[in-house]
């Protein structure tokens, strides 16, 4: 697994866990008690906290952050954060995957 493609994960400024990314996404959140909110969305997560769990496709927590192609801005947004491809791995990089509703924010 290439190390750059690794995202810190973050639920109110503590740091819970990973996202990383190759041919599939895969999340481990050894901190997840440390999250209110994450520990409901991954219960899995929560009540095994070393495992690392592997998809195809983003779980719908991060997903949410990247905006639509739909979006009549939706160049704009990624200019805004310096983004060069439609890799949504590299938008929630630049951005942070940062939302009004929740704490969980996405590092290098």
């Amino acid at each position: 697994m290439n190390p750059q493609r690794r995202l810190r994960v973050y639920d109110r400024g503590i740091p819970i866990g990973w996202l990383l990314r190759d041919t599939l996404w895969h999340l481990t959140l050894p901190e997840i008690a440390r999250s209110g909110h994450l520990s409901f969305v991954f219960p899995e997560l929560a009540l095994e906290p070393s495992r690392l769990i592997s998809s195809a496709v983003l779980w719908p927590t991060f997903a949410k952050r990247i905006p639509s192609k739909a979006r009549p801005d939706y160049q704009l947004m990624l200019a805004e954060y310096g983004v060069t491809s439609d890799d949504p791995f590299e938008y929630l990089e630049k951005s942070g995957g940062k939302m009004m509703t929740d704490g969980v924010e996405l590092r290098r």
